[in-house]
């Protein structure tokens, strides 16, 4: 699986940043039955070897890696680290 930013834009800026979306990996791989082979995460895009128990699971894996990040990098007062203080610290 690769993602990527649009515009080739930076997704991953900082330590924080790949924490968070490691963070979102691991509650991924908790709701969705999964084996995470190997990621590699980069500035700009990812790379997952993945493979879902269930086959329709990995859109809904997807989604809720790529939406969450997404989400904690919009929040007002986050700074774009991915934390939402609505949600307390990660």
């Amino acid at each position: 699986m690769i993602a990527r930013g649009n515009n080739r834009q930076f997704l991953l800026s900082d330590e924080t940043a790949f924490r968070y979306f490691l963070d979102l990996l691991a509650r991924a791989k908790t709701r969705y039955p999964s084996k995470l082979y190997h990621y590699c995460l980069m500035s700009n895009h990812i790379h997952l070897l993945l493979e879902i128990a269930e086959g329709p699971q990995l859109p809904k894996f997807m989604q809720l890696v790529l939406q969450g990040y997404a989400r904690g990098k919009t929040v007002p007062g986050s700074e774009g680290t991915g934390s939402n203080p609505s949600r307390g610290p990660r």
